[in-house]
């Protein structure tokens, strides 16, 4: 196989119309399912800051620590804040946006040219 380009240029990928509709659709829900999300979850939040758990909650805390040392504070405190509406919608907002930028790098790409397809069965045989 030679290393030399081809002298066809790239050609424009022809799905790069869906990659960028698929971006701007998963932008569109993560923000809806982000917001749809902080607001119930917040709704419901309104029920558990009971103040009579506050010694319970001390307690599983304190529990957690002894059982599993340091590590079990750590997850305790980060099972805490995942049930917190603000750290989910980020979270979703985050994966969103990282979905969309894979979709959106996916519609830039070129097309690959596919002459040299080993794989294909074709009439010809792939140049060397």
């Amino acid at each position: 196989m030679s290393d030399a380009p081809s002298s066809e240029p790239l050609r424009p990928n022809p799905h790069a119309r869906r990659w960028r509709v698929a971006a701007l659709v998963i932008l569109v829900l993560g923000l809806v399912s982000a917001g749809v999300d902080y607001r119930l979850v917040s709704r419901s939040q309104l029920d558990l800051d009971d103040p009579s758990m506050l010694a319970f909650n001390k307690k599983e805390h304190h529990q957690m620590g002894e059982f599993f040392g340091k590590s079990g504070y750590l997850i305790d405190d980060l099972v805490a804040e995942l049930g917190k509406p603000g750290v989910q919608s980020a979270l979703i907002l985050a994966l969103a946006g990282l979905l969309a930028w894979g979709c959106w790098i996916f519609s830039r790409l070129p097309e690959v040219p596919n002459h040299n397809d080993f794989f294909k069965p074709s009439g010809e045989k792939p140049t060397d």
